[in-house]
């Protein structure tokens, strides 16, 4: 091979590198833009849904219904808190004209993450408080109790229209009732409405401050790769290109 070609098939190369250098971070920053969309906007919306009993209880009451309130406030790019206001209607298995019913507040810090698709799953553990009664026609017979209780969830969430939030959840909600373990399922459907936490000022500097640290990044791996590329040690370079 002439120093020529030779020349001329670096060139090539080192530019090469750098096309697909640029077409990663392009690649990778749209995801990491998809993300920061979910984690600088908070949420608040409505649900309903089917919750089905387990364990115990699961013999003396039916499945029931749920509907209620929620809430997303992410905390940073990976973490937010699950926030519910939920109330469930349970009719007794041997007596439709008596029902139990609670009303639960709940606090779950969750785990995020949003794929390229544009969806966001999450998943979560946090705590409730549950207000039961149980209230029979018939006898006309009333009874109230507060107990705490663990909730378990799980849910992915995708865009409906612009700061429109569209998820499917599921929760596990378990505490203690009359010395025995209340357990539910609840599958529910959320829209929620998105809002910005912070003042345009603040995501404008944001934006400027990660546009500086990229392009000092870039810039960096760049160089790198060309002084690689002239020391014929083409693996190092796309290593430096691919970073």
């Amino acid at each position: 091979m002439s120093q020529y070609t030779y020349l001329n098939f670096t060139k090539v190369n080192k530019y090469s590198f750098f096309i697909l250098f640029l077409i990663s971070i392009f690649i990778v920053d749209s995801s990491s833009q998809a993300q920061s969309h979910f984690a600088t906007n908070a949420t608040v919306g409505i649900q309903a849904g089917y919750s089905v009993i387990t364990g115990h209880y699961s013999d003396s009451l039916n499945n029931g219904v749920n509907a209620g309130f929620f809430s997303f406030v992410p905390l940073n790019e990976w973490g937010m808190v699950n926030g519910a206001l939920v109330y469930n209607r349970f009719s007794l298995a041997h007596s439709s004209n008596s029902s139990m019913q609670s009303f639960g507040l709940s606090l779950a810090p969750s785990l995020y993450y949003t794929l390229p698709s544009d969806f966001t799953v999450y998943a979560g553990v946090g705590v409730s408080l549950q207000y039961y009664t149980l209230s029979a026609m018939k006898t006309d017979a009333y009874d109230s109790t507060t107990k705490a209780g663990l909730v378990l969830s799980t849910g992915i969430a995708t865009s409906l229209f612009e700061r429109t939030l569209l998820i499917a959840e599921c929760t596990y909600s378990l505490s203690e009732l009359s010395h025995k373990y209340f357990q539910t399922a609840s599958f529910s459907i959320k829209a929620g409405y998105q809002f910005a936490i912070h003042k345009p000022e603040y995501y404008v500097a944001k934006e400027k401050e990660k546009a500086a640290m990229l392009e000092k990044q870039i810039e960096e791996n760049f160089y790198a790769g060309i002084e690689h590329v002239k020391a014929k040690d083409h693996v190092r370079a796309l290593d430096c290109f691919n970073q």
